[in-house]
């Protein structure tokens, strides 16, 4: 990606940046009108150098071809890189789970179009291979401690699949020290809220008071309708 690209990218937002870097990059086109509600997607500061990228709404994406997905994925990834305004190399940690294998695939495309990313990935399974990714072990035991981790000390709150980023992210914290680092929030807590409060140490009798309680003791937002 040359700078004449990247000012590009720079220049717009939303559907249009999305489809920019679609149309520039893989050589692929889709119906601006499938982006036009939810596409914008906000990079969280939670302490210098280190960022979350809310990417649970690129859900919304009503895809008639699946084939695009990963390519929309790495779109918004790109378009965080460039929203990072940085020079070189940027840390990007997602999650390695069967339901997130599309953005595991985004970050390969989006680093092989050029991007300066290296890509960790938190894997509950220490065996687990992926080219061009460095896979972290992370034990299933630690998710929840994980969780209130980040809540206390950034004053974040991760749902227990984007925890394993996080922990990707914990496990390399001193080495990647001085580099910008992109966490992926792949779901929103609301989905999981009675399991994150449990977490964060506060009972809820069902979901529908766990994700009351989130909200107003944790400023998570609701669920989109």
């Amino acid at each position: 990606m040359d700078d004449k690209l990247l000012c590009e990218i720079a220049a717009c937002d939303g559907a249009d940046r999305i489809a920019l870097i679609l149309e520039k990059c893989f050589s692929k086109s889709i119906d601006r009108s499938l982006l036009a509600n939810s596409c914008d997607f906000p990079i969280v500061e939670i302490e210098e150098d280190l960022y979350v990228l809310e990417f649970e709404r690129a859900k919304a994406f009503a895809f008639e071809d699946e084939k695009l997905r990963p390519f929309v994925i790495a779109a918004v990834l790109i378009s965080a890189y460039v929203d990072l305004d940085v020079e070189g190399h940027a840390n990007l940690f997602l999650p390695c789970t069967d339901a997130c294998k599309d953005f595991v695939s985004g970050a390969v495309v989006a680093k092989n179009a050029g991007v300066p990313f290296d890509v960790f990935v938190g894997a509950y399974d220490s065996a687990t291979k992926i080219n061009g990714v460095n896979v972290i072990d992370v034990e299933q035991t630690a998710v929840h401690e994980l969780i209130r981790d980040f809540s206390d000390f950034d004053d974040y709150v991760f749902d227990p699949i984007s925890a394993l980023a996080a922990g990707a992210f914990a496990c390399v914290e001193d080495e990647v020290e001085g580099t910008p680092s992109i966490i992926a929030s792949v779901e929103s807590p609301m989905n999981f809220a009675k399991e994150v409060l449990s977490a964060l140490g506060v009972r809820a009798k069902d979901e529908e008071q766990a994700r009351e309680k989130l909200e107003t003791l944790f400023a998570v937002e609701p669920l989109e309708e």
